[in-house]
């Protein structure tokens, strides 16, 4: 079984640099041709379960791989929604307010998530995944910060301040064998 984990497209949020959650921003026309330059990465993989946040950012990227892959169907998964960045929701990421709760992994942001929620919520989402789809090939079309907790679930050697530093580009493609 391989677990293949992406982040949507561009937005015009993540070009401004802002926190972007569960704001529902659309792709823009790069985030468009990066998604569509994913379907054509996953087009020969032998995926059979695409998951997806159901954030339209998200989604609209899963469904450009969903074509790719024969119009298989798009789940939407709300465990697969980004981080819940609370009151810090569209502000810029460079804030030290913001910078400052992103670098301490069990501080919430505040009205929101923490890190560590969120480990709380999609690791026994993984070992869902796992469980129900065992033997076929998953795709996770999710979020920035969701996917480096997901990479979490499966290196367990992350130093802090690597795993805080890490950026997971939009369209990046992970693959994970279980």
């Amino acid at each position: 079984m391989k677990i293949y984990v992406t982040r949507h497209g561009e937005t015009d949020w993540n070009v401004l640099k802002k926190a972007c959650g569960s704001t529902d921003r659309p792709l823009t026309e790069r985030g468009i041709r990066q998604a569509e330059e994913l379907a054509e990465r996953v087009r020969g993989k032998n995926i059979q379960v695409i998951l997806s946040s159901p954030l339209e950012r998200a989604y609209v990227t899963a469904q450009h791989a969903a074509e790719a892959l024969g119009g298989l169907p798009v789940t939407k998964d709300a465990r697969l929604t980004e981080i819940d960045y609370g009151e810090f929701e569209g502000i810029d990421r460079s804030l030290p307010e913001y910078r400052r709760v992103r670098n301490e992994p069990a501080m919430r942001y505040p009205g929101g998530e923490s890190m560590f929620d969120v480990a709380a919520r999609i690791y026994p989402f993984l070992d869902e995944v796992r469980a129900t789809y065992a033997g076929k090939d998953v795709l996770l079309v999710c979020h920035g910060a969701l996917a480096r907790i997901i990479d979490t679930y499966f290196h367990s050697d992350w130093k802090l301040e690597d795993l805080l530093q890490w950026q997971f580009a939009n369209c990046e493609l992970v693959e994970y064998e279980v």
